[in-house]
């Protein structure tokens, strides 16, 4: 839960410190994987420097001198050890982070759950919003569509239909809206919307049963 969007569902704000802690994070995850990366090229370098070395060794064999030292391997050794140690130590703050995270959700979830219930209860009631002025849009629409179909159709569009029957009205939790008896497609965004249009209740009732069982636990 450490790595909850908090700004994806409105409540960075509510929470700064764990804010903080994710940003944080992300930072030093980004610079883990650069030391990642940093370590992988010196590990290469080291091959090609040992290799270039044992070139000029072997120059120096036929041509009958003392080998040289390894400077260039010794050089890319240095760098890898470097590498390794600045992972090392980036791995162990990206450790540390998460484990402050976690352990700052572990003591406050109760506060955190609060905070994105009390969101999602916001953007479900925009949703239904929404949803409401969408099924009395697409009422007018479907209803006009019958119209223009039967009542006002030009002698060119004049052809037999399946679905001959007036629009009839029916009501939902999102109000009155008028559809075709025999059209299914109507029912179906009807249904989708009706859905939406329902989930401020529910998020509504998780409040409320939070509420109750918090009342419940005083009271014991």
């Amino acid at each position: 839960m450490s790595n909850l969007n908090l700004k994806k569902y409105g409540i960075a704000d509510k929470l700064p410190k764990l804010t903080k802690l994710q940003k944080e994070l992300s930072g030093l995850e980004q610079h883990k994987a650069k030391a990642e990366r940093q370590v992988t090229v010196w590990q290469q370098q080291v091959l090609h420097a040992r290799d270039k070395d044992a070139v000029a060794a072997s120059l120096a064999i036929r041509a009958g001198k003392e080998m040289p030292e390894p400077e260039n391997e010794r050089e890319a050794l240095s760098a890898l050890d470097a590498a390794e140690r600045t992972l090392a130590a980036t791995s162990k703050a990206v450790e540390a982070v998460r484990s402050e995270a976690a352990q700052f959700v572990s003591e406050n979830r109760e506060e955190i759950r609060s905070a994105l219930l009390a969101s999602l209860r916001d953007s479900a009631a925009r949703l239904r919003e929404h949803a409401m002025a969408a099924a009395s849009i697409y009422g007018v629409l479907d209803d006009a569509h019958y119209v223009l179909k039967r009542e006002l159709a030009t002698p060119a569009s004049l052809a037999p239909v399946e679905n001959d029957e007036p629009a009839r009205s029916t009501y939902s939790v999102i109000g009155a809206v008028h559809i075709q008896n025999s059209d299914p497609p109507s029912g179906i965004v009807l249904q989708h919307l009706e859905f939406l249009a329902s989930l401020e209740e529910r998020f509504r009732e998780s409040r409320e049963s939070e509420t109750s069982a918090d009342t419940e636990s005083g009271a014991a």
